[in-house]
């Protein structure tokens, strides 16, 4: 709480020296002598709230609470903007690296296709091929399985139990979508 008339310098002086520090410590304005010029630069330097002399505690206390309030709703709000990039950030990331994979699952999915034509033309080694094969076109199923789980948690909203964000649950995901 500034007061105007202080004895080494002006509430005003002090709002402007709290400022230029980066001080973001909430500021309750009081004056007995108060002007409309005064409080318009007050409250553009930042100040909370404004008490003309003389007020009561009540009054002080509840200047107190609203600008405690307004800074930890401030507090609140730059932390939840900061989640809320990092996990956008994320999900693009997730996103950008999975068509990465798809485009890849996409070659070897057509290098098997033609692998298996050759080997039902072409008869030497290939039961060694063929399991070799089976292998591969296993890895490609469960890539594909492992894209849609990743597709469909991209898309999913996540849900605050207790103040914690559940996760889901990606093995479980996996089995469903091998299944499917």
């Amino acid at each position: 709480m500034l007061d105007m008339s202080m004895p080494r310098m002006t509430g005003m002086e002090m709002l402007n020296a709290l400022r230029q520090t980066d001080c973001l410590a909430p500021v309750i304005f009081m004056t007995m002598h108060g002007s409309e010029s005064i409080a318009v630069e007050a409250f553009r330097l930042g100040v909370r709230d404004y008490l003309a002399k003389p007020f009561t505690a009540e009054e002080a206390q509840q200047a107190v609470e609203r600008a405690l309030a307004e800074t930890r709703l401030a507090r609140e709000k730059a932390e939840l903007t900061r989640n809320l990039i990092a996990a956008e950030t994320a999900r693009q990331t997730v996103v950008t690296l999975s068509h990465h994979i798809n485009n890849r699952l996409m070659v070897l999915s057509g290098g098997l296709t033609i692998i298996q034509t050759t080997l039902q033309e072409e008869s030497s080694r290939q039961a060694e091929l063929a399991t070799i094969l089976r292998d591969c076109e296993a890895s490609v199923t469960h890539i594909s399985a492992v894209l849609r789980v990743l597709k469909r948690v991209t898309e999913v909203k996540p849900t605050t139990y207790y103040g914690r964000t559940q996760m889901m649950d990606i093995d479980a995901a996996l089995r469903e979508e091998m299944c499917a």
